[in-house]
């Protein structure tokens, strides 16, 4: 088994590869596993991908930003995702992750990471385009580009950057629910009294 099979074979019983991928003439803009083909389905629409026009949303998400990021999530889970940027870098040897290797330098399509803590969500950039997936549980584990951010001619785009974020609160559907009701039952008591 070659070292591509090796890595696919391995993101895939991780949950990373599931089909999912990019082509594109000059950048990646067209990808088989978009955001917006997973709206309301929470932790099972990711890993998924962002690219520019995908979403008519301001402010547009063309970058992983927090308020993008947002964005996106709260169109995957169906309600208002909060999260907290917690590790962020191009290169490696920061305080709380390692990257292997630990430059970019514009040519990584494969990253090993290792994390002193475990997050719930990465994001990743490659080119035009970025990308979500859930970490949750996972400290040392490996990523790459190849089926889900590529050119043209099917190779992988190299990363500018990675991001990890920490989930502060997904509310529950049948929460929101009842908060709502339970909003409205006061209003109309409050109206009610003389």
């Amino acid at each position: 088994m070659d070292l591509k099979t090796t890595i696919k074979s391995s993101l895939a019983a991780l949950g990373f590869v599931a089909g999912l991928g990019f082509s594109s003439a000059s950048a990646a803009t067209v990808n088989y596993s978009p955001c917006l083909d997973v709206p309301g389905q929470g932790w099972g629409g990711l890993t998924c991908t962002v690219a520019p026009g995908d979403f008519a949303l301001p402010p547009p998400p063309t970058n992983d930003s927090e308020t993008n990021v947002e964005i996106v999530l709260n169109y995957i889970f169906g309600v208002p995702v909060d999260i907290t940027s917690v590790a962020y870098g191009v290169e490696g040897d920061e305080p709380g992750f390692d990257f292997t290797p630990d430059s970019f330098g514009g040519t990584a399509t494969t990253i090993n990471v290792a994390l002193t803590q475990s997050y719930d969500l990465m994001t990743f950039k490659a080119g035009d385009v970025w990308g979500i997936a859930d970490i949750r549980g996972l400290t040392n584990f490996s990523f790459t580009t190849d089926d889900l951010i590529e050119n043209q001619n099917g190779q992988p785009q190299a990363f500018s950057h990675v991001s990890f974020w920490v989930v502060e609160e997904i509310p529950e559907p049948v929460s929101l629910g009842l908060l709502g009701a339970g909003l409205v039952g006061l209003g109309l008591l409050r109206r009610r009294k003389p």
